[in-house]
């Protein structure tokens, strides 16, 4: 820069350098709402100033810690998978300037980032790519759930370098080394740019983005969704027409595009909101959902196995809305609007429960992952989800002197409780899970406990009974909602997101943690 800094005590009134002085406060979190306003009024017009803010913001992660330490992923071929938070430090907005400035000139070098005159002028030689920088490692496959690979396979634990990922069916879950967290959807395509860049041109993209991967971009045939630090979901349809941009915590830009890639409408996305980018209409429609409908959503996004939103009126007509497999209402279960949703079934505590219909619904070793909303005050034993018929490998997910259970009827019996409970007559989510063998149960998304267990849940005998158990003892009495489950362990960060998208969740369950981390030999006898 030929231009002399400028003093570190002034306030630039205009031009690059207000820009810059505005983005440096945004990156040391001191931004006035006046100043918010005028920056997203900014970026929100020029869509060559968004690409430089969210240049500015990797870069300032690069910087946050010392150096080699933040560009490891670049120069070391065998790192490891484990992965470690970046901690950001406030500075002076001069100093940001400067040192921006510094690794402007260092990333000229490598090729890694587009160099560019902060004081206003641009580069007059466009940067080169450095010539191995496709086969550098960004991220690490994290889980695989029943996947069709259309591209080359990948293996769980392995580094990942820019590429296509293309799937036909199951979940795919990739840790990007920025700190971003995705699980792809089948069937899907997309297309693994940068650790801070991915795009997606059909399929649905779920991304858990930690603070330090504020600015995370995700493109899409006529979309461009700038992240600022979230949760959220993409989805786009197979011809590649239509975006669906889905935020479940913080917000997101997303951007409509023309073909020539140019921004032509910009929305400012909260949680809880919904919207669609056409690509033909360049347009983006704001859907403005119920929070039952951007639960249903999320919960579909996840792909669940099974799935009872139990919203239905005529309860007697409730289906499994994956399989579309009928049930049938022995305890007479009615809708009543009510709960976090406005609507739910309440059970009196009539035998037998819902019958699903579904006789392998949880697997015999495998991962897998429960997740309802109940409300109770019963202390006899109900079971929420059952299949025990009082053969040997019989499980429950229930309700017993107050608190929430889960129970195999092997040898010895496995039995994971809550550590204190949840019959107060008061709304609580409930969760299980099983990871290799751990077992982990969740209230109102915090992990309350925990089991290691080889023991194996028996093939179906039976069909599983929401509500109730197969035998018509145990019935349940309160109310359900929501009832999904999974055929892979949700991480904890999924089952908290789920459980924030209730518009009023319970602050009451004690948060303390209770382990346990042996089987039981109890006698306790699960009657039948």
């Amino acid at each position: 820069m030929n231009q002399p800094p400028l003093n570190h005590e002034a306030e630039p009134q205009g031009g690059d350098d207000r820009f810059v002085w505005l983005t440096c406060r945004y990156l040391d979190d001191v931004l006035v709402e006046d100043e918010f306003i005028e920056l997203d009024a900014m970026l929100s017009s020029d869509g060559e100033l968004t690409r430089r803010f969210t240049r500015l913001c990797l870069q300032a992660r690069l910087m946050s810690e010392p150096l080699a330490d933040r560009i490891r992923w670049l120069i070391d071929t065998d790192r490891s998978a484990t992965l470690t938070k970046p901690q950001t430090t406030g500075v002076r907005w001069t100093l940001w300037r400067s040192a921006i400035a510094a690794m402007l000139v260092f990333a000229g070098a490598v090729g890694l980032i587009v160099a560019m005159n902060l004081a206003g002028h641009r580069a007059d030689v466009a940067p080169q790519p450095m010539a191995n920088v496709a086969t550098i490692p960004i991220a690490t496959i994290t889980g695989a759930n029943d996947v069709d690979w259309l591209s080359d396979p990948l293996n769980l634990g392995e580094d990942v370098s820019p590429r296509v990922l293309s799937i036909g069916a199951g979940t795919l879950d990739i840790q990007l080394f920025s700190g971003v967290a995705m699980t792809i959807i089948g069937p899907a395509q997309v297309d693994l740019r940068q650790p801070m860049h991915v795009r997606i041109d059909r399929g649905t993209l779920y991304a858990s983005v930690s603070h330090s991967a504020i600015g995370f971009t995700v493109e899409s045939p006529g979309c461009r969704v700038i992240d600022r630090g979230t949760v959220f979901a993409i989805t786009v349809d197979a011809a590649g027409a239509t975006t669906q941009v889905s935020v479940i915590e913080g917000s997101v830009d997303a951007m409509a595009l023309d073909a020539g890639g140019r921004i032509v409408d910009t929305r400012r996305l909260s949680v809880g909101t919904t919207c669609r980018v056409s690509r033909e209409s360049q347009q983006i429609a704001i859907d403005e959902v119920t929070p039952q409908k951007q639960y249903s959503r999320h919960v579909m996004y996840l792909r669940p196995t099974a799935y009872w939103p139990m919203n239905q009126p005529d309860a007697s007509a409730m289906r499994d809305v994956i399989g579309q497999r009928p049930t049938v209402n022995h305890a007479e279960a009615h809708f009543e609007a009510t709960g976090p949703f406005n609507a739910a079934y309440r059970f009196d505590g009539k035998p037998k429960g819902i019958d699903t219909g579904i006789g392998q619904l949880l697997p015999e070793l495998a991962d897998f992952t429960i997740t309802l909303w109940l409300r109770t005050s019963q202390q006899s034993q109900g079971h929420l989800v059952s299949d025990n018929w009082g053969f040997a490998g019989r499980a429950n997910f229930y309700i017993e002197d107050g608190l929430l259970k889960w129970f195999i009827g092997s040898e010895p019996q496995v039995h994971l409780d809550s550590p204190g409970p949840v019959a107060d007559d008061r709304w609580h989510m409930a969760g299980l899970t099983r990871r290799d063998g751990l077992f982990t149960l969740y209230i109102d998304g915090q992990i309350v406990g925990s089991l290691d267990s080889d023991e194996t849940i028996a093939p179906a005998k039976s069909t599983w009974v929401l509500g109730g158990s197969p035998t018509g003892h145990h019935a349940y009495t309160g109310w359900l909602t929501q009832t999904a489950v999974f055929d892979r362990a949700l991480s904890a960060d999924q089952i908290n997101a789920l459980y924030k998208l209730a518009p009023e969740p319970s602050e009451h369950f004690d948060p303390t943690p209770a382990s346990q981390s042996s089987r039981s030999n109890s006698k306790q006898e699960i009657k039948t």
